[in-house]
């Protein structure tokens, strides 16, 4: 029966279409795996979720995004309160007190990686991509650069938020971008 909501109900399910157009079930539904918003009378959003949900198929491993280690986390001790940091900024809700120490659970991770940006004892380290992955993609790039007859490449790792727009302002007031500059979008 749809017509009434209750508090404490659980289910298991694979994906969720919420078109209630009210908040959202979870916070930072947006990096929820299966998790899938629109509006009920917003025609275009309806359809793009329908395509989505289409494309939901199958299995998937979903990444590890942190590694949290407890025993230099400085968020609590001897039921001293301490750093909270990560759990302020965590926009998918991942990361909970429990008492003297935080957990993160990865089912809910979403891999934006802020907790590790704000993390001033190192806790929580960014594990996805995997350094050495990300280095050797680097490098084969690289290669295919030289292979092509490049020389004295210059490599530019820029953010999907403000990369892009300082690469406009430098174009624009600067002297612009080396020519031998290769530009590598990175998604947070």
């Amino acid at each position: 029966m749809f017509d009434k909501l209750q508090d404490g109900v659980e289910t298991s399910c694979d994906l969720i279409i919420d078109l209630t157009g009210d908040t959202p079930l979870f916070t930072g539904w947006e990096k929820r795996d299966g998790y899938l918003r629109a509006t009920a009378n917003d025609i275009i959003a309806m359809a793009k979720i329908e395509r989505e949900a289409m494309l939901l198929i199958g299995e998937f491993e979903k990444p590890i995004y942190v590694n949290f280690d407890d025993s230099i986390c400085a968020h609590s001790r001897n039921k001293i309160n301490g750093c909270s940091r990560c759990l302020e900024v965590c926009p998918a809700g991942a990361i909970k007190s429990l008492g003297d120490h935080v957990d993160v659970d990865p089912a809910i991770c979403g891999g934006c990686g802020l907790c590790g940006a704000v993390c001033p004892s190192g806790a929580v380290q960014t594990a996805y991509p995997p350094s050495d992955q990300l280095l050797s993609e680097i490098a084969r790039l690289l290669d295919y650069y030289t292979e092509a007859g490049g020389k004295n490449a210059s490599l530019l790792l820029h953010d999907t938020n403000y990369g892009l727009e300082l690469i406009e302002i430098i174009a624009r007031y600067g002297r612009g971008l080396l020519q031998t500059s290769y530009l590598c979008q990175c998604t947070p």
